[in-house]
């Protein structure tokens, strides 16, 4: 039975090899797949005793006040990092964390910023139903898959290779109770629907 330190070796390697686009830095790409290893790894541990805040759903009220917390705390720390001086700089850089880390951590701030400033919760979506809602996990894997594929590959997931690829060995790999060929169906079908452009009436 394959060890934990090779099941990761086996999702960094899945991502490693997408071509990655032309117009994005090669630490970008870097720093998005181990983001994206990541993240994927403790969801794949998320059946534990105690179940993630990501799993619990809230109502509408808490939900808000969650979405208005994070545009400000984000937008703070986006100030914070954009001013730093360089005695913090230094001690930030003597523990290997560099220029392209902070500016790539910027970039995802300015991005988390944007969308919890400009979006609003859905009142559909929220409640004060307690537990793990059903599939949810395997729903969050699908949409990082989706977004991975296109910020590694700046082309859009679509029902073939390698995007079918992807999400089968991940799904391999994390042992989830699924179908493969379902689960990259429904991986492009959230990713489509999610980004649809809405149709302008006449």
């Amino acid at each position: 039975m394959p060890s934990d330190a090779e099941l990761k070796l086996r999702l960094e390697a899945t991502f490693r090899q997408l071509v990655p686009r032309a117009d994005a830095p090669s630490e970008h790409i870097e720093m998005t797949i181990n983001s994206t290893v990541g993240l994927l790894w403790r969801l794949r541990g998320a059946s534990s005793s105690k179940t993630p805040a990501l799993y619990i759903n809230a109502d509408f009220v808490a939900a808000e006040k969650e979405r208005i917390k994070i545009a400000k705390l984000s937008k703070d720390l986006v100030a914070a990092l954009s001013n730093m001086h360089a005695p913090t700089f230094q001690l930030f850089a003597d523990n290997g964390l560099m220029k392209n880390h902070i500016e790539s951590t910027i970039n995802d701030l300015n991005l988390l910023k944007d969308n919890s400033s400009k979006l609003k919760i859905k009142k559909s979506i929220t409640g004060a139903t307690k537990g793990r809602p059903r599939n949810n996990k395997n729903h969050m894997i699908r949409a990082i898959l989706g977004k991975t594929f296109h910020d590694v590959t700046g082309r859009t997931p679509n029902r073939g290779s390698p995007f079918k690829e992807i999400c089968y060995a991940v799904a391999d790999i994390l042992e989830l109770d699924v179908e493969p060929g379902g689960f990259a169906r429904q991986a492009y079908n959230d990713y489509r629907n999610k980004h649809r452009t809405p149709t302008k009436m006449e």
